[in-house]
């Protein structure tokens, strides 16, 4: 997938030239307070260059998600293969920056992944693992029509173990679309 709009967003792959857009983001101790870290422009560029490799497998990854009206990164919105609690599946992930947050763009635009995945027949239920206490991110769910599995599980990040609990939503019980 090279681009895909909505409403008020683009969405396209990530390029080598989007590092200082993302490190603004990703750099921000705020923003990326669920993963308890910021990234330093290494760990940027390295995540570009995952993603990019993610994009040539054919497994997704995350997209930087524009604002059309005035092209500003807002953030970035994730669809693509991965493996929770065990299993692989496909997945929607959000991280979006901090002035951007509560006006719907993280909704608008995994409500739109979810649609190109489904209506392309990538699978038939779509995952987030979100913390706990990550309850801007669990309100995004279930405006997505996520449910909680009832399944946590640890995950690794920056070298600290976290609990995730995994949200599903499946073809015909979405919301919103």
């Amino acid at each position: 997938m090279d681009l895909l709009e909505t409403a008020r967003l683009r969405l396209r792959r990530m390029e080598q030239g989007d590092v200082p857009a993302l490190l603004r983001i990703m750099g921000n101790p705020r923003v990326m307070y669920a993963w308890e870290y910021a990234f330093t422009q290494e760990q940027v560029e390295a995540w570009v260059s995952r993603n990019l490799a993610r994009y040539a497998r054919g497994e997704g990854g995350y997209y930087l998600a524009v604002r059309r009206e005035d092209g500003a990164c807002i953030g970035q919105l994730a669809l693509m293969q991965g493996e929770m609690a065990g299993r692989p599946v496909w997945e929607l992930g959000w991280i979006l920056d901090e002035p951007f947050w509560g006006q719907g763009y993280a909704t608008e635009g995994a409500r739109a992944l979810c649609g190109l995945a489904f209506a392309r027949g990538l699978t038939d239920s779509l995952y987030a693992d979100i913390r706990p206490e990550n309850e801007k991110s669990i309100a995004v769910a279930r405006r997505l029509g996520m449910q909680p599995t009832g399944e946590s599980f640890e995950k690794t990040v920056n070298g600290k173990q976290m609990v995730h609990d995994v949200y599903c939503v499946s073809v015909g019980h979405r919301s919103g679309s």
